[in-house]
């Protein structure tokens, strides 16, 4: 990880002295070219040391962050709150199947749709009456 580490900021460093050079000189200049030149056998080496690890990146952090040149943190935040909003629906659910399973248990008690635990010999799952059809 540690090469692919270099890699980058190899290339970033290469990117910075590219755009320095692009706002204080002429992009004619064969030293910018050279600059280009240098970058993208960087961005070379950096897909290429990349191809042997496990890496991926998401293709979002490439569209809304680095397209944008937007902070790796900006990234990270957003993920962050997406997660705790995710989290706190999550929570928002259960707590609505809770409700749900004590309204129903009730509901059954009270029309005597369950047997109260021990009061009957019948095993059907979780105390549940049968209902009988007669034909």
């Amino acid at each position: 990880m540690s090469e692919l580490q270099d890699a980058i900021a190899n290339a970033i460093e290469d990117a910075r002295q590219l755009d320095i050079m692009a706002l204080s000189e002429k992009t004619s200049n064969p030293t910018f070219l050279d600059g280009i030149n240098a970058f993208i056998t960087r961005l070379e080496r950096v897909k290429t040391v990349s191809q042997s690890s496990d890496l991926e990146v998401p293709v979002e952090f490439i569209h809304r962050h680095v397209d944008e040149a937007r902070s790796p943190d900006d990234f990270k935040e957003d993920i962050l709150s997406r997660v705790k909003a995710t989290a706190n629906q999550t929570r928002g659910k259960i707590a609505a199947l809770q409700h749900l399973k004590e309204s129903v248990r009730q509901f059954s008690k009270q029309h005597g749709l369950m047997d109260e635990p021990g009061s009957s010999d019948d095993q059907s799952p979780r105390g549940a009456k049968r209902a009988r059809v007669d034909q």
